[in-house]
């Protein structure tokens, strides 16, 4: 147990599996299990056990505190630093795949996302976690009575405030304080992260290479068909009156279809993994067609100065490249015949970069691009920096950080300090923008790169170093067998928004 007394707090208990990960203004919420047993009976116990276990945390809490406030200990680090659990920690999840990517990166209906991640807080058992929030330690629980239990504890030996009811991120807490910034609180709300089965796990299941976990799987697809039949009335609900009856159709087609829940139920009944893989993989995309019908728009408002000077993209676009080779060479697709041209097209994403992904939309579509020569260098393609056309402005840098409901503007990501984007650029064929050259809180307004993630280049948790650095605004969805093949002197022939033209919206003129 280590406690680096610094103002960016790094909490460690290794033996109960609870890290903590935080900078100034970040929440990070990771919770443990405290007991299995569902009874109202072993409420009591499972207390006593956590008081004994957190007898001596509480008062080192307090002391580092004190002491920090005191005592400015430079650069000290008491144990292992954050980018060691998160560069090198092989259980870090991070998107394999574009597609994975732009999933996850849906701001749909909630129980869209538990059959996409099947999120379950088994409510019969009693969780506890901590927050860290600021300079503060929050100390939460899914149970009132544990929590009263533990402020009786805490009244014997500490000045208790009760602050009443608070509100946090838009939620109610019944939150009670002690001196020293120690809280404990209590919420039916509580958001716990914690490792979980996923329906997206599946894939990964698959690889074992021997005896391969069918009952898990088979448990994981019957949780989440059941969240898809009976909560069905909840899922249409969040669908635009507009494309409702499109919504119905694809539901029913999530639960029966050929590319459906019962199609991949029964293909692990069988224990065949083929079919396993094809129809995952058709099941996942249709959940992420029934999740784009759910987010016809932004879930969040763009910050007034840039709504009004930048293009915006609220959704998803595609673009279609055609790429010819410069010194009259051919592309070997994979599957088809040698040809001096090839096509590669790119999902862009306003969901979570609206400023970067309306800018580089609007640029396509003025056929900025054409013509346009490309640079291999090392682990990128970059595009020319577009001479003329890369003058006059700077769209801010732009990046949405996983667990957040906005993107943040004009900083990047610390991912030693555990934050990670939601489109990350640590995927073959992410697509970005290059630096400003005149400052990094900015990206070029022309100048993008496809980016070739190789796993030999990055953490053994497979982040890349460069990530949390830049704008990721998409991903190459078709032609990734291309990108290895293009070189320096290429040229974009043409590039087209082919949708995503309703989604852009422009700036006023004023």
């Amino acid at each position: 147990m280590a406690f680096p007394l610094s103002p960016s707090l790094n909490l460690s208990l290794t033996r109960s599996r609870i890290t903590c990960f935080s900078k100034k203004h970040r929440r990070h919420v990771i919770a443990k299990e405290a007991v299995g047993d569902t009874t109202r009976a072993t409420s009591v116990s499972v207390v006593e056990r956590i008081m004994e276990r957190l007898r001596s945390v509480v008062p080192m809490m307090i002391a580092s505190v004190q002491i920090s406030a005191l005592v400015p200990l430079v650069d000290y680090v008491a144990s292992p630093g954050a980018a060691e659990a998160v560069l090198y920690s092989p259980d870090t999840k991070v998107p394999r795949t574009g597609e994975v990517a732009l999933r996850r990166a849906i701001p749909a209906n909630a129980n869209m996302k538990t059959i996409q991640l099947l999120r379950d807080l088994n409510p019969g058992k009693i969780f506890m976690g901590l927050l860290v929030y600021v300079d503060y330690i929050i100390l939460v629980a899914n149970d009132l009575e544990a929590c009263l239990d533990f402020k009786s504890y805490l009244e014997k030996h500490f000045h208790i405030k009760d602050f009443g009811v608070l509100s946090f991120l838009g939620k109610e807490y019944v939150t009670i304080i002690a001196e020293n910034n120690v809280f404990l609180g209590w919420t039916k709300h509580i958001e716990i992260d914690y490792d979980c089965d996923t329906l997206e796990d599946i894939s990964y299941l698959l690889r074992i290479p021997q005896r391969k976990p069918y009952g898990t799987m088979e448990g994981n697809v019957k949780k989440a068909l059941k969240i898809a039949v009976d909560e069905k009335d909840s899922i249409l609900a969040s669908i635009p009156a507009e494309l409702k009856e499109k919504g119905s159709l694809v539901h029913a087609s999530l639960i029966e279809g050929k590319g459906g829940l019962q199609t991949l139920l029964q293909s692990i009944k069988e224990q065949d993994a083929d079919k396993v893989s094809v129809n995952l993989a058709s099941t996942l995309d249709t959940v992420a067609e029934l999740e784009l019908l759910q987010a016809p728009g932004l879930s969040f408002l763009l910050p007034g100065q840039y709504a009004q000077q930048y293009p915006r993209l609220s959704g998803r676009g595609t673009v279609e490249f055609t790429i010819e080779k410069g010194d009259g060479s051919t592309f070997s697709p994979v599957g088809g015949e040698q040809k001096n041209t090839a096509t590669i097209q790119v999902v862009i994403d306003g969901y979570s970069a609206p400023l970067t992904a309306g800018n580089f939309a609007k640029l396509v579509m003025d056929g900025a691009y054409n013509g346009a020569k490309l640079n291999s260098i090392n682990q990128a393609i970059l595009s020319d920096n577009g001479g003329d056309k890369n003058s006059g402005y700077s769209v801010p840098l732009e990046i949405m950080p996983s667990g957040q409901f906005e993107p943040l503007y004009k900083t990047t990501l610390s991912v030693q300090d555990g934050e990670l984007p939601v489109l990350p650029l640590s995927v073959y064929g992410a697509v970005a923008m290059a630096h400003n050259e005149a400052s990094e809180e900015y990206s070029s307004p022309y100048q993008f790169f496809f980016y070739l993630y190789d796993k030999r280049s990055a953490g053994l948790g497979g982040i890349s170093f460069d990530e949390g650095q830049f704008s990721v605004f998409g991903y190459t969805t078709t032609g990734r067998d291309i990108l290895p093949q293009i070189k320096t002197g290429d040229i974009i022939r043409s590039a087209k928004l082919i949708e995503g033209q309703d989604r852009l919206v422009l700036p006023k003129e004023s």
